[in-house]
Protein backbone atom coordinates (compact mmCIF):
# COMPACT_ATOMS: atom_id res chain seq x y z
CA UNK A 1 0.00 0.00 0.00
CA UNK A 2 1.20 3.47 -0.89
CA UNK A 3 -0.23 6.62 0.66
CA UNK A 4 0.07 9.76 -1.44
CA UNK A 5 0.46 13.28 -0.11
CA UNK A 6 -0.06 16.63 -1.78
CA UNK A 7 0.95 19.78 0.10
CA UNK A 8 1.50 17.62 3.24
CA UNK A 9 -2.10 16.35 3.10
CA UNK A 10 -2.80 12.66 2.54
CA UNK A 11 -4.89 12.64 -0.63
CA UNK A 12 -5.24 8.94 -1.39
CA UNK A 13 -3.91 5.44 -1.32
CA UNK A 14 -3.23 2.75 -3.87
CA UNK A 15 -2.65 -0.95 -3.32
CA UNK A 16 -1.12 -3.64 -5.53
CA UNK A 17 -2.08 -7.28 -5.44
CA UNK A 18 1.02 -9.08 -6.66
CA UNK A 19 -0.75 -12.32 -7.50
CA UNK A 20 -4.35 -12.73 -8.57
CA UNK A 21 -6.46 -15.64 -9.73
CA UNK A 22 -9.50 -15.54 -12.01
CA UNK A 23 -11.77 -14.60 -9.08
CA UNK A 24 -9.64 -11.54 -8.24
CA UNK A 25 -9.37 -10.66 -11.92
CA UNK A 26 -13.17 -10.68 -12.14
CA UNK A 27 -13.65 -8.89 -8.82
CA UNK A 28 -11.25 -5.95 -9.09
CA UNK A 29 -7.83 -6.90 -10.46
CA UNK A 30 -4.26 -6.15 -9.39
CA UNK A 31 -4.79 -2.57 -8.25
CA UNK A 32 -7.32 -0.68 -6.17
CA UNK A 33 -7.21 2.89 -4.96
CA UNK A 34 -9.15 5.73 -3.42
CA UNK A 35 -8.76 9.50 -3.53
CA UNK A 36 -10.08 12.01 -1.01
CA UNK A 37 -13.24 13.63 -2.43
CA UNK A 38 -11.84 17.13 -2.06
CA UNK A 39 -8.78 16.14 -4.14
CA UNK A 40 -10.53 14.51 -7.08
CA UNK A 41 -10.42 15.90 -10.65
CA UNK A 42 -6.92 17.33 -10.14
CA UNK A 43 -4.93 14.68 -12.01
CA UNK A 44 -3.70 13.04 -8.83
CA UNK A 45 -5.33 9.68 -9.59
CA UNK A 46 -3.57 9.49 -12.93
CA UNK A 47 -0.23 10.18 -11.23
CA UNK A 48 -0.92 7.65 -8.47
CA UNK A 49 -1.81 4.91 -10.92
CA UNK A 50 1.22 5.76 -13.05
CA UNK A 51 3.44 5.32 -9.98
CA UNK A 52 1.79 2.00 -9.10
CA UNK A 53 2.26 0.74 -12.66
CA UNK A 54 6.00 1.48 -12.42
CA UNK A 55 6.06 -0.58 -9.23
CA UNK A 56 4.15 -3.38 -10.97
CA UNK A 57 6.74 -3.40 -13.72
CA UNK A 58 9.54 -3.68 -11.14
CA UNK A 59 7.69 -6.61 -9.57
CA UNK A 60 7.24 -8.34 -12.93
CA UNK A 61 3.46 -7.97 -12.98
CA UNK A 62 2.42 -7.77 -16.63
CA UNK A 63 -0.27 -7.31 -17.75
CA UNK A 64 -2.05 -5.44 -14.98
CA UNK A 65 -5.81 -5.89 -14.57
CA UNK A 66 -7.96 -3.20 -12.99
CA UNK A 67 -11.66 -2.40 -12.67
CA UNK A 68 -13.62 0.85 -12.52
CA UNK A 69 -16.93 0.63 -10.72
CA UNK A 70 -20.16 1.42 -12.54
CA UNK A 71 -20.63 5.14 -13.00
CA UNK A 72 -17.16 6.05 -11.74
CA UNK A 73 -16.18 8.13 -14.76
CA UNK A 74 -13.21 9.62 -12.90
CA UNK A 75 -11.70 6.19 -12.33
CA UNK A 76 -12.35 5.24 -15.95
CA UNK A 77 -10.42 8.34 -17.06
CA UNK A 78 -7.56 7.59 -14.66
CA UNK A 79 -7.21 4.09 -16.10
CA UNK A 80 -7.57 5.22 -19.71
CA UNK A 81 -5.00 8.00 -19.13
CA UNK A 82 -2.59 5.21 -18.16
CA UNK A 83 -3.19 3.25 -21.40
CA UNK A 84 -5.92 1.01 -20.02
CA UNK A 85 -7.52 -1.15 -22.69
CA UNK A 86 -11.21 -1.78 -22.06
CA UNK A 87 -11.84 -5.53 -21.96
CA UNK A 88 -15.53 -5.60 -21.08
CA UNK A 89 -18.44 -3.78 -19.51
CA UNK A 90 -20.46 -5.77 -16.99
CA UNK A 91 -24.24 -5.96 -16.92
CA UNK A 92 -24.32 -3.42 -14.06
CA UNK A 93 -21.84 -1.05 -15.72
CA UNK A 94 -18.51 -2.02 -14.13
CA UNK A 95 -15.60 -1.73 -16.56
CA UNK A 96 -12.66 -4.12 -16.67
CA UNK A 97 -9.34 -3.03 -18.16
CA UNK A 98 -5.95 -4.46 -18.96
CA UNK A 99 -2.75 -2.42 -19.01
CA UNK A 100 0.28 -3.85 -20.78
CA UNK A 101 3.57 -2.65 -19.35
Amino acid sequence: MFIFYHDKLPVGYICIRTEIDEDWKNWSGNIYYAIRKSERNKGLGTKMLGYALKECKKLGINPVFIKASAGNVGSQKVIENNKGLLLRVGKHGGRWYKIDL
